[in-house]
């Protein structure tokens, strides 16, 4: 959860079936883990996508939100690499649609999503530093 609400929330009645990772010291390892993220307003969907896993957003405040609080960087309905859902009915409905559709490379949304914000990692930029320090130091 965000920092600001993590201490706010009780999962004690959920024990069985939620983890509380809050303080766990690194996201990317949760990513890993994950089959699907459920965001609201979170940019965790920027790194998540590279994984090219369903996204789900769940905006339960939304008109709050985009009236009264920040806006948005984005076109939230148009340009976010997943569904937005409104209501737990839809949210659950839709977790269960995506998972069984679990690698979004066909699905042409998250396609045009991705192109534009995670396309220039190419995931070998260890490689280019390892290969510019040893070119560098040869010279």
């Amino acid at each position: 959860m965000h920092y600001l609400i993590a201490n706010q929330i009780d999962t004690l009645e959920f024990k069985d079936c939620v983890l509380n990772l809050s303080d766990y010291p690194n996201i990317s390892d949760l990513y890993l883990v994950s089959d699907l993220l459920v965001t609201d307003y979170s940019s965790v969907f920027f790194d998540f996508a590279y994984l090219k896993r369903p996204i789900l957003f769940y905006p339960y405040d939304y008109e709050m939100y985009k009236n009264e609080l920040r806006g948005f960087y984005l076109d939230y309905e148009h340009e976010l690499p997943g569904k937005i859902v409104h209501n737990e009915t839809d949210l659950f409905s839709e977790m269960n649609e995506a998972l069984k559709n679990p690698d979004m490379t066909n699905n042409r949304r998250f396609q045009e999503f991705y192109k534009r914000f995670c396309a220039i990692n190419s995931g070998d930029a260890s490689r280019k530093v390892v290969n510019y320090i040893v070119n560098a130091i040869r010279k």
